[in-house]
C-alpha cells in the first residue's frame, strides 16, 4: 500500500507526517533520513533509542520501523507534527492558555481563525459527533472541554506542520 501512495506524482515530493513524533524531534528523523545507507541500521537503531527516551511510546516506535526503512529506502522526507507531549499534558488538565505561547504559537499559525472556528455554531455538530465522542475522563476534574482543547490542540500542530511543510 505504501509503494502506492508514494509514487511520484506531477513532479512534487513526497513526504510521511507523523503525528505521533514531537515538533522537537524533528532533527532525529532528518539525521537518519540523511544519513548514509552504509549506517542505516546503525541510524534506526539511534533514531528508535531517541524517540523512546524521549517518551515517544516503545510499542508505536516498533510498528513504525517498516515505514521508517521504507522512508530511508525511497529518501522520503519524514515530518514530526505532534505538539510536545508535556504540552498535551498540559491543555488536558490546565487548558491551552498554559501552554508555553511560543511553542502555541509553533502549533497554532492562524490563531484568530482558530478561535474564530471553535467559537462558529456549526463546529457544535463536529465538536460533539466527531471529537467529544471518544472522550473518557481521566479522573473526576477532566471535563469535556478539556479533551477538546487537548484533541484540537493536535490536530492543528499536524495541520499546521503539514501546511508549513507544502508552502
Amino acid at each position: 500500500i505504501m509503494t502506492d501512495i508514494i509514487k511520484p506524482r506531477r513532479d512534487l515530493d513526497t513526504a510521511i507526517a507523523l503525528d505521533y513524533i514531537p515538533l522537537s524531534l524533528q532533527y532525529a528523523l532528518d539525521e537518519y533520513i540523511s544519513s548514509s545507507s552504509d549506517s542505516t541500521s546503525i541510524m534506526l537503531d539511534k533514531l528508535t533509542s531517541t524517540l523512546i527516551n524521549n517518551n515517544v511510546p516503545s510499542n508505536i516506535v516498533a510498528q513504525q520501523l517498516p515505514i521508517f526503512e521504507l522512508a530511508k529506502s525511497k529518501n522520503i522526507k519524514l515530518i514530526a507534527c505532534s505538539p510536545e507531549y508535556v504540552d498535551i499534558t498540559t491543555v488536558r488538565q490546565e487548558g491551552i492558555q498554559n501552554v508555553n505561547q511560543e511553542r502555541r504559537s509553533n502549533y497554532v499559525v492562524d490563531s484568530a481563525g482558530f478561535i474564530e472556528w471553535t467559537q462558529d455554531p456549526k463546529n457544535r455538530m463536529y465538536t460533539d459527533k466527531s471529537l467529544l465522542k471518544d472522550f473518557v475522563p481521566l479522573d473526576q476534574k477532566d471535563a469535556p472541554a478539556n479533551f477538546f482543547g487537548e484533541r484540537i490542540l493536535v490536530h492543528e500542530s499536524i495541520s499546521t506542520t503539514i501546511a508549513k511543510y507544502a508552502v
